[in-house]
């Protein structure tokens, strides 16, 4: 009798072990992805007397309000840098939970950026999974950019990247709204919103569970809500420049806004 019910409890409960064991696998392997780039950024703001944090990219400038969803010349060539200069492989930047709950998988790349291929159209080919801290010049201060974003002025638990924010898509210049969820400029109904609850506002990449976030001083942590230290959104800037990839230029150093 006892042997029966145990018998009948595995086999209820494996399942559901075995998922919860799937998910924790592929939840360390993101994280360990952050932190190897978090590290990555760290040690290339060190190197060669640099200072500051990667910005700009293969392509001439810095990202700015038009460009800054490009893959070749805005945000993300930021990140482009760690890969040439040999701190981090192509493969670090694909998160093992957007291959598996979005089915993004990685499209040709070229030599000089993360490729977003017909992303918009299929909704998954994009080699980069994570959001970088804005690195878009604004104008007040943008004369200071490299002094005020260089490693040594910034809090070791200042966030530089994360799982890709869900407001933005890859290759696109767009920062939408929380509650439009499927990104068709649409607030979702009531009832989709009620059904997400707080989650509606956590990366896509581990079904809204949470996401993982990479901290200048190397390390990575699990956030279940997207709010750093002192209730700083990530996934949110606290300038009116928001649309246009902004942080807040009053507190570039306080102000982290993660994009695309």
């Amino acid at each position: 009798m006892v042997v029966g019910i145990i018998a009948i409890l595995l086999g209820v409960l494996s399942p559901i072990l075995l998922k919860a064991m799937f998910l924790a696998r592929r939840e360390a392997g993101c994280r360990a992805n952050v932190r190897r780039i978090a590290g990555a950024c760290y040690q290339y703001a060190f190197a060669s007397r640099r200072r500051f944090l990667p910005i700009g990219g293969p392509a001439a400038g810095f990202p700015d309000a038009n460009n800054w969803g490009n893959m070749l010349n805005g945000n993300p060539a930021c990140l482009w840098l760690l890969v040439k200069y040999d701190y981090c492989g192509r493969s670090t930047f694909l998160c093992p939970g957007a291959m598996n709950d979005r089915n993004w998988e990685a499209p040709p790349l070229d030599a000089n950026n993360f490729s977003a291929t017909n992303f918009v159209a299929t909704r998954g080919m994009s080699t980069l999974s994570y959001s970088y801290v804005s690195m878009c010049n604004m104008p007040s201060w943008s004369a200071k950019l490299t002094t005020k974003m260089t490693a040594e002025q910034l809090e070791p638990t200042f966030v530089v990247l994360a799982d890709q924010n869900p407001r933005c898509d890859p290759g696109v210049t767009k920062v939408y709204d929380y509650r439009d969820t499927d990104h068709n400029n649409a607030i979702d109904s009531a009832n989709v919103l009620a059904r997400l609850g707080s989650t509606v506002k956590n990366s896509l990449n581990h079904q809204r569970t949470g996401q993982n976030v990479g901290r200048v001083d190397g390390s990575a942590v699990w956030m279940t809500d997207p709010n750093a230290e002192g209730g700083d959104d990530i996934f949110s800037s606290k300038s009116s420049g928001e649309a246009n990839g902004q942080r807040d230029g009053d507190s570039p150093t306080g102000d982290t806004f993660l994009i695309p």
